[in-house]
């Protein structure tokens, strides 16, 4: 691209030149013709063509018609010369202009495309990413999930260990509690069997008191 440019530069500066002296060439041809012009007879009379033309050229012995003529024709050729160099010229400027374009317009869908691509691969990135995350968070779910449930089954375990320990507990309390009563009942007996024998010994004491008394 930066040579293009600076042939374009390049072009554009020759073709000022050329353009510079064209019309230069052209005035030039153009001061020939009035000297040309000059040396037509006029409805004075017939002038001197030879000093004239010497006097229109610039001095010294004369020069003849025909010399005049060749330069004139040698500027119209320099004139044609000049006009074709500059038709080439600004062919071969709307030829790297448009290579130029064309150039733009490939680097613009080269850097397009790449666009595209760096675009679908920050995507796919990006989707890998979230596919990542997603899979560390249900990573991360069912680790926690699984620590949830062993919590829940120590602690059942705990509970059902502290049921059974206040199960056993109660059963030996009521087993205490049975023999206590039991116990109680046997003394009550006892206590009972004890009153019991003490109103017989009484009584058969009362009775002997009495038989004794009426012995008397």
């Amino acid at each position: 691209a930066d040579s293009h440019q600076q042939h374009i530069l390049q072009l554009q500066s020759e073709v000022s030149q050329l353009r510079q002296e064209l019309m230069h060439t052209k005035h030039q041809h153009h001061m020939d013709a009035e000297a040309g012009t000059r040396l037509t007879p006029t409805a004075g009379g017939v002038i001197d063509l030879e000093a004239s033309l010497a006097e229109s050229v610039g001095g010294g012995n004369g020069a003849p018609m025909g010399s005049l003529e060749a330069r004139l024709e040698e500027q119209r050729q320099q004139i044609i010369q000049l006009q074709a160099q500059l038709e080439e010229q600004r062919e071969e400027f709307f030829r790297l202009q448009e290579a130029q374009h064309e150039e733009a317009q490939d680097q613009l869908g080269s850097h397009r495309e790449e666009a595209q691509q760096k675009l679908r691969a920050q995507h796919e990135e990006a989707q890998r990413r979230l596919e990542e995350q997603r899979q560390e968070s249900q990573r991360v779910l069912e680790v926690q999930h699984r620590q949830f449930q062993a919590s829940i089954e120590a602690r059942d375990r705990q509970f059902q260990q502290l049921l059974e320990s206040q199960r056993k507990e109660f059963e030996q309390q009521l087993v205490l509690a049975q023999k206590y009563i039991k116990d109680a009942h046997t003394r009550m007996h006892e206590a009972q069997k004890q009153t019991h024998d003490a109103q017989r010994r009484a009584e058969r004491h009362h009775q002997d008191y009495q038989a004794h008394g009426d012995h008397r």
